[in-house]
């Protein structure tokens, strides 16, 4: 078969075969000129070489003499500058003092200049190549499979899939509606009861901090003196660690949510979904559940402080052990509002984490739809191949006596 007619510029007999496809504007390797146009006959110098009116052109190698003189003996060039009559330069062919770079007719040299040095290059600076204008021939249609058929059916299997992706996105969106409806009433719960909480804890931590200050000051001057900065310094070691500790460690919900500002895919639905859940988790256990877990920590510390002013009466006493007690209680005292400053952070919080779950899940129910119409058109296609594996015989002599087949476009030299 023969190869089909291109009209690309840079194929067929132009030598693409031998130096590969050139870029325009730029010869092939190996390009020569054509040679120049021979003179016509009767002319001896070409015409951009024609010698000006009334002149003629000195013997080769020769330049042309100043004018009103003439041209020197044969054989000989005028000679390099002269100096002024009378003077004769040194041997080392330096001018003599007074005739040089200090002289106003010479322009004075750039800093660094070396007349020895040749001058350096400038920059190669491409010229800028025009956009290509060719254009490919058009591609054929995509071949039907099975070719035997007429009425093409793949519309079909579209619709087919398409159904099942909003199967698959209905049924993915009502697992997540009831604990959707649980959280939703959790958010309306927990902001009423958090304000309540809080403002009966504000109570009772004023009351607290007054009792430990005089508890604090009062176990502090039992202690040695040289050994409270060692108690103190190892103290705060281990609040440190504890910080580090992942246990504790509470990141909160993300102002994005933590995968609103990603682009998502069929391919990426687990990473979603483990996002998503650690936001609901979040919710769930920490802030729906806040202004218990609020009551809680100060009943912890009010035990804490009634413990250590009992304590401090008992004889004999570890001095230095209830110091640290303090020191924990003084601690918990100050974090018994974390993380939230005040009420409004909290409920900034709990709606986020609510919106989140929902954004989330909404997301989660359309790529699940994607990928389940992704799968169905996979499957009909393998089905499609599968029946050709099975009829091959049948489907070859179909598309034969079908003009409109496979048969008809190998013929016109698609492969």
């Amino acid at each position: 078969m023969s190869s089909p007619q291109t009209s690309d510029p840079h194929s067929g007999d132009s030598g693409s075969a031998r130096y590969g496809n050139q870029p325009r504007g730029v010869p092939a390797p190996g390009y020569r000129p054509p040679d120049p146009p021979s003179q016509p006959p009767g002319e001896k110098y070409p015409p951009s070489q024609q010698p000006p009116p009334d002149e003629k052109y000195p013997p080769s190698g020769e330049e042309y003499p100043p004018p009103g003189e003439k041209y020197p003996p044969s054989g000989e060039k005028y000679p390099p500058s002269q100096p002024p009559p009378g003077e004769k330069y040194p041997p080392s062919q330096q001018p003599p003092s007074g005739y040089g770079p200090e002289d106003p007719q010479y322009p004075t040299p750039p800093e660094g200049y070396d007349p020895k040095k040749p001058p350096e290059p400038e920059p190669y600076k491409p010229t800028p190549d025009e956009p290509s204008t060719y254009k490919p021939a058009d591609s054929k249609p995509p071949r039907r499979c099975p070719p035997s058929m007429s009425c093409d059916t793949s519309g079909i299997d579209k619709l087919k899939c398409e159904n099942e992706g909003v199967k698959a996105e209905a049924a993915e969106r009502a697992a997540s509606a009831i604990p959707l409806e649980n959280r939703h009433k959790a958010f309306e719960a927990a902001r009423t009861a958090y304000r309540t909480e809080r403002t009966a804890a504000k109570t009772s931590v004023d009351a607290l901090t007054t009792r430990l200050k005089d508890l604090l000051d009062t176990i502090e001057c039992k202690v040695r003196a040289d050994r409270r900065p060692a108690i103190k310094s190892a103290f705060d070691e281990v609040l440190a660690c504890i910080r580090e500790c992942s246990e504790t460690a509470d990141d909160g919900v993300p102002e994005d949510c933590g995968f609103t500002g990603e682009q998502w895919t069929t391919d990426r639905i687990a990473g979603l979904r483990a996002r998503v859940e650690k936001v609901e988790k979040h919710f769930d256990e920490k802030l729906a559940t806040e202004p218990e877990a609020l009551k809680g920590r100060v009943t912890a510390v009010t035990k804490l402080v009634d413990d250590l002013a009992k304590a401090k009466d008992v004889e004999p006493q570890d001095w230095e052990r209830l110091y640290v007690q303090a020191l924990e209680a003084d601690w918990r005292l100050k974090t018994v509002y974390r993380p939230f400053d005040d009420a409004n952070k909290y409920q900034d919080d709990l709606c986020r984490g609510l919106t989140c779950s929902l954004e989330g899940r909404g997301l989660l129910a359309k790529l699940v739809a994607d990928k389940t119409f992704e799968d169905c058109q996979a499957s009909a296609r393998r089905t499609r191949c599968d029946d050709l594996r099975k009829n091959l015989v049948s489907e070859t002599i179909a598309a034969v006596k079908q003009p409109s087949s496979v048969a008809e476009e190998t013929s016109t030299g698609r492969p």
